[in-house]
């Protein structure tokens, strides 16, 4: 190849500027940071399987859909949370997309109910009943910021300035969404979730030592012909790593005791020092059937059904445990 032709098509290249991560627009004290790569799962059967039950069950979600004409399987291709914890969190939203081919900047502008300029960009908002607004912003064609109004204007405040001089949050962050195509890291301990759940089936499950224990979290779910996770936590005590790794191994074996084939599904549940570490496999056939069986029971219950017989197990855990889990029985969707 002529030695011109070589050094124009370089040029070429570095005249593509490269998509920035959008980590860059996370705010610089994040204790919490989990993303998902849309492109690399829209051909998974499970990941349409979902959005489909999504729309079916959540009649909001769907008439989104229906009146933008926005899919997120087709017209996003990143999604990053990011947030810093605290008594009060904010919460930040970042997503990158196709927007321009649908109607969605329109109708979100047609629902909110204020608008102000900041750094030359106009951000939406939109009263709460509790609290402040929420406040949305698209920063191009391609790319929004949504969340509380203070951690939205610093996401436009750092747009374009390159990545942050970031912490080991960060570093992590970047080596988990390289792997997978959803992940997610934090620094805020489980005790400090526990205090804030409002959810009554999210506070059971902080509710035990064992799982309050827990300080870091670093994971990620890999979709092929298989769900791949994988999970690691820092507890605050060896002890505590070991007690939580013998409360999955013990739900593990009740799982198997019901649904032999799960036996093959855990790939590794070990421990080193404080850290824990849980890797599995699923394959996307059991997902997907599990999905239906879900996705049956949320289409055909329209009024409260009669209770029916107490067929599973819910085990009531000690304070040390894990708090309330229930494990349907065989055949039926947990």
């Amino acid at each position: 190849m002529p030695l011109r032709v070589m050094l124009w098509g370089l040029a070429c290249a570095l005249a593509v500027p490269a998509k920035a991560s959008l980590l860059e627009l996370a705010m610089p004290d994040a204790r919490f940071l989990a993303g998902a790569n849309l492109e690399s799962v829209r051909g998974s059967k499970l990941a349409q399987a979902l959005w489909a039950q999504l729309q079916a069950r959540e009649r909001e979600v769907g008439e989104l859909a229906r009146r933008t004409g926005f899919d997120p399987l087709r017209d996003l291709s990143e999604v990053l949370i990011a947030s810093p914890g605290g008594s009060k969190p904010s919460v930040l939203l970042v997503a990158r997309g196709a927007f321009d081919r649908t109607d969605l900047a329109a109708v979100v502008r047609s629902k909110m109910t204020g608008r102000e300029i900041y750094q030359g960009v106009e951000i939406l908002l939109a009263e709460e009943k509790r609290g402040e607004p929420m406040a949305l912003a698209f920063l191009d064609a391609t790319l929004l910021v949504a969340g509380d109004p203070a951690s939205v204007r610093g996401a436009i405040a750092r747009r374009g300035r390159g990545a942050l001089a970031g912490g080991e949050l960060r570093r992590e962050a970047q080596q988990w969404m390289a792997r997978y195509d959803a992940w997610g890291v934090s620094v805020v301990p489980f005790e400090e979730l526990a205090s804030r759940a409002r959810d009554e089936q999210a506070a059971s499950m902080l509710a035990g030592d064992v799982v309050k224990a827990v300080e870091q979290v670093a994971g990620g779910v890999r979709l092929r012909d298989a769900l791949e996770l994988d999970l690691r936590t820092v507890s605050r005590s060896e002890q505590d790593a070991v007690n939580l790794a013998n409360a999955l191994r013990f739900f593990s074996g009740m799982l198997q005791a019901r649904e032999p084939a799960a036996a093959s599904y855990l790939r590794e549940l070990s421990v080193e020092g404080r850290t824990m570490r849980l890797a599995m496999a699923v394959p996307e056939d059991e997902l997907l059937r599990i999905a239906g069986m879900l996705g049956l029971r949320a289409r055909t219950t329209t009024t409260k059904p009669a209770a029916p017989p107490d067929t599973g197990v819910t085990i009531y855990s000690s304070p040390g445990d894990m708090g309330i889990v229930r494990i349907p029985a065989p055949g039926k969707p947990q």
